[in-house]
């Protein structure tokens, strides 16, 4: 999750300028009392209509945006034992000197 306020309005900017996005394409095509949902129609005002919308856009585009955050962070260091134990050389690659991995002497011998 992000930690500080940048990271947050980062996340939340472009989530905001989604929702109204979707905000406009829903409704410059949809009159909000023509839209029934589970067969039931909405019987608030327009307004309340929009607002409601907008919030919903926005917390879903939101979702994403943190998503998107948190997949984009960088991977922990790798461990430095566990590197060194993968690049000490096999027994393979000390009987066939010329392949340059294991996985070359491997396929070679």
């Amino acid at each position: 999750m992000p930690r500080s306020v940048r990271e947050w309005i980062i996340v939340l900017w472009p989530a905001f300028m989604a929702a109204c996005v979707l905000e406009i394409l829903v409704f410059a095509g949809f009159d909000p009392h023509d839209i029934h949902l589970f067969g039931l129609t909405f019987e608030s005002d327009r307004e309340t209509i929009y607002s409601v919308a907008f919030l919903a856009f926005w917390a879903v585009t939101t979702v994403s945006g943190v998503i998107t955050w948190i997949l984009a962070q960088p991977t922990p260091p790798i461990d430095q034992t566990s590197a060194a134990s993968r690049h000490t050389p096999s027994a393979a690659a000390v009987a066939n000197p010329t392949a340059t991995t294991a996985q070359d002497a491997n396929r070679h011998g």
